[in-house]
């Protein structure tokens, strides 16, 4: 999975229990040796729109302000390895 969508076919969408809409489907860039982190914006029945994520093959539901905050630190998180990232390439001869 390599984009953020927002229309079916989902590429892993079969781990999100039925009883919630999938909104949009999108990779979370982990490291580590299953490689099996995914999320998605979910809707439930009543309507209330919430991060779902799997790690391990197990559905998780992240709901109000735990969404909110896993999603900001794993964006720090990957802004600093783009960082060091960025450093080791101007490091390197560029021909």
């Amino acid at each position: 999975m390599s984009n953020f969508t927002t229309e079916p076919p989902w590429e892993e969408g079969h781990l999100v229990p039925a009883e919630y809409e999938i909104l949009a489907e999108f990779p979370c860039v982990c490291w580590g040796w299953e490689m099996d982190l995914y999320y998605w914006i979910l809707r439930d029945v009543n309507g209330e729109v919430f991060l779902g994520s799997s790690s391990h093959g197990a559905f998780f539901s992240r709901r109000k302000q735990l969404a909110v905050d896993m999603l900001k630190e794993d964006i720090e998180t990957l802004n600093e390895f783009i960082q060091h990232m960025q450093r080791a390439l101007e490091m390197l001869p560029n021909d």
